[in-house]
């Protein structure tokens, strides 16, 4: 009898001890499995979003470089993924989802929540479901990987809910930004005006012999060549910086064939781009109203006069809508930059 006492007592121990483990295991698992946030998002090099509904998937990719690049194929808007790291590091958890909501909350995110996971090069650090806005939408319901608890999530100090920055539509990450090149790297810049052939001009860029941080600014007409003898060179440098910094609305994705022949016969202008890595073609073409737009006198308009047509580097599958409030900035015509009319050229 002796003898089992201790052995009576040993085994009460490592129950406690079992008990005691559990306890504690379980209250860590329950804080990670709440704790959405990703606090160093200078970690994170991939982002994975799928949309259980059908609405498709992302793959974001950290470049070398620092910028991103959807699906492999386009770089991706500055905007939209510094959003959806901010919103990663933010994430709070506001309230737990009450019993009366519970299974239909948990059905929900199996059914239509956006899988959202978080990568470190090939290490996966978090997976989040992400589903719809609660009743008075200043929540979100979440949940993590491996959690049988959704939560309602929020960010503090902000009214709304998340959802919508976990977007799975490829074209909604695209950059619509058209050239990535700094000034410094520019060459050569040629606008020729297919419609008004006397407005083409070519601008180049050279590094001065005498000092190779300035560099020698010429203007020509095209595709003459021929030197202007005075001209604006702040007006040239205003030119060029509205150029790199010009972007696209959208892609034309549902365009009909039809309406891309017409598009084609009537082309507009081209732009090249010759930098110190690459050359870049903008080709404008205008777009066919097709009798949906009238002008003040109610007759038909042949051509829409907000948008026009944009391809790039000779790819005329690929239709982008643009804005002649955009593309009017970079298809001036050679006399904006003339000083003294009189003389235009060095002959």
């Amino acid at each position: 009898m002796k003898n089992k006492i201790p052995v009576i007592v040993l085994a009460s121990l490592i129950l406690i001890a079992a008990v005691v483990y559990l306890i504690k295991t379980q209250k860590f698992s329950k804080k990670e499995l709440s704790n959405f946030a990703i606090k160093d998002t200078s970690l994170v090099t991939k982002i994975f979003l799928a949309n259980k509904s059908g609405s498709g998937s992302v793959v974001l990719e950290k470049q070398p470089d620092n910028y991103w690049k959807v699906n492999n194929k386009y770089r991706v808007r500055k905007d939209a993924i510094n959003n959806i790291l901010s919103t990663l590091a933010s994430l709070k958890v506001k309230a737990p989802v009450g019993r009366a909501s519970f299974n239909n909350i948990v059905k929900e995110l199996a059914s239509t929540a956006t899988k959202v996971e978080v990568y470190n090069n090939s290490n996966l650090i978090k997976t989040i479901y992400v589903g719809g806005p609660t009743m008075d939408y200043n929540g979100t319901y979440m949940m993590i990987e491996g959690s049988s608890k959704p939560y309602i999530v929020e960010i503090p100090g902000f009214e709304g809910y998340l959802s919508t920055r976990f977007f799975t539509e490829e074209e909604q990450w695209k950059d619509s930004k058209i050239f990535y090149t700094k000034f410094k790297e520019l060459q050569k810049v040629v606008m020729q005006d297919i419609s008004n052939p006397a407005n083409s001009f070519q601008v180049e860029l050279k590094p001065l012999a005498t000092d190779k941080e300035k560099r020698e600014v010429t203007l020509s007409n095209f595709p003459q060549t021929q030197k202007l003898v005075s001209f604006d060179t702040v007006q040239v440098n205003s030119y060029l910086q509205n150029l790199i910094n010009i972007h696209y609305e959208f892609q034309a994705l549902s365009i009909r064939e039809s309406k891309k022949d017409s598009a084609l016969k009537k082309p507009l202008a081209n732009i090249f781009v010759y930098t110190i890595n690459q050359k870049r073609k903008i080709s404008l073409f205008a777009v066919p109203a097709g009798g949906t737009k009238q002008d003040f006198a109610g007759n038909d308009i042949e051509y829409d006069v907000d948008k026009l047509y944009a391809c790039f580097d000779d790819n005329l599958k690929d239709f982008y809508i643009c804005q002649y409030f955009v593309f009017d900035k970079v298809t001036v015509p050679i006399e904006t930059f003339i000083k003294n009319k009189k003389s235009i050229v060095n002959k």
